[in-house]
């Protein structure tokens, strides 16, 4: 355990010494409702790349018309559908037209959920591969660094949280039964992935540090999420690597909640993992976070920003601290606004976060 205990922290250290000495640029990837298709990127790619950001998540649709927040594909890969890529070869080629320069590090939007396929079904899971393969190739031959990947349970049916399923369901897989298939299914999917992009980057909203809370408090809330993942770091590629998104940090104001949340990931995560060198080859730390944070309880308002949960200051001081914590990617979360537009947007947080690159504000924490 000491082992363990130490190494973990090592990375950590290593990992803040790379900030400091600037030997990574950090990076931030804008997501949020008003995601873009392949075709809006390729038309208005001038101007997204006037906002601070280092790159974007892209859905990728059937229709060709440019649109926001539109029926991506990679929302429905989790499902017993296999999709067919001659359906999407226009969103390789949009990518492939667009004349990006700052947007340099992209990621093609999937998620697990609504989650149609069956675990247990094999012809299910072969869908789900084809699926993940198919967006593999249109994030390789466009361009982009990778896939971005959210696991959240929105579903009735909890995916990765053994212990809330239906007890049909419970008694018919066993624990251990579903902990080894979750491994057996990230393997599955990553090989798929692997073969059509070596080395990718998959951006995960939740990571492995997903399944800590449900562990620690036999709750069992995503306790398969950590298993998953370890089935697809065993068999990815050398350069491959797992993004923890740590999407808990989407409030955090504070230095020490980013000092505390890497240790979450490469420390306490790391010990779900049998195979230590699987996760520490694939796993770096990242942080997810949400510039109009708790709108539903401190609303959004654009034109006093002292109301909202952030104010630019803070948002300035937050942005720095995640970078600095990350080893690469911090991603920006946001549903009250159109940053593509400037609907409902004020334009100081944007250059708060550009000041947060490079220093903290001066103003302190309130909330």
């Amino acid at each position: 355990m000491i082992r363990i205990g130490l190494r973990g922290i090592l990375l950590c250290i290593v990992g803040i010494a790379s900030v400091a000495s600037g030997e990574t640029k950090k990076k931030l990837i804008a997501y949020g409702r008003d995601w873009p298709n392949t075709a809006y990127v390729r038309a208005h790619i001038q101007q997204m790349e006037q906002r601070p950001f280092d790159g974007v998540v892209i859905a990728v649709t059937k229709e060709r018309e440019p649109n926001l927040t539109g029926n991506g594909v990679g929302l429905q890969i989790w499902g017993k559908h296999k999709f067919d890529l001659a359906d999407y070869q226009h969103a390789i080629d949009d990518l492939k037209n667009t004349k990006f320069k700052t947007f340099t590090d992209n990621f093609i939007q999937a998620e697990a959920m609504p989650a149609e396929a069956d675990w247990f079904s094999d012809e299910d899971f072969a869908a789900v591969a084809h699926n993940f393969k198919m967006l593999a190739r249109i994030a390789h031959d466009g361009g982009c660094k990778g896939i971005e990947f959210d696991p959240e349970e929105y579903a009735d049916f909890k995916l990765w949280s053994w212990t809330i399923w239906p007890q049909a369901e419970k008694k018919k897989h066993k624990y251990p039964l579903a902990v080894e298939k979750a491994r057996q299914r990230g393997r599955e999917i990553m090989r798929a992935i692997n073969s059509e992009f070596p080395d990718i980057k998959m951006l995960c909203l939740f990571g492995p540090s997903g399944s800590l809370r449900g562990v620690e408090d036999q709750g069992g809330a995503y306790y398969l999420l950590a298993p998953f993942y370890e089935g697809m770091c065993a068999v990815a590629t050398p350069g491959t690597q797992l993004i923890d998104g740590y999407e808990l940090s989407y409030g955090h104001l504070k230095q020490e909640e980013f000092a505390y949340g890497r240790k979450r990931q490469l420390v306490d995560a790391r010990k779900l993992f049998k195979n230590k060198a699987d996760f520490d080859r694939c796993v770096r730390a990242g942080f997810g976070l949400w510039m109009d944070c708790k709108w539903s309880q401190y609303g959004w308002d654009p034109n006093h920003p002292e109301k909202n949960y952030f104010s630019p200051e803070t948002w300035q001081t937050a942005v720095y601290y995640a970078l600095k914590y990350s080893d690469e990617y911090v991603w920006v979360w946001h549903e009250k606004y159109n940053l593509w537009t400037g609907e409902n947007l004020n334009t100081a947080y944007l250059e708060a976060q550009e000041k947060g690159r490079t220093a903290p504000s001066t103003q302190p924490a309130k909330k």
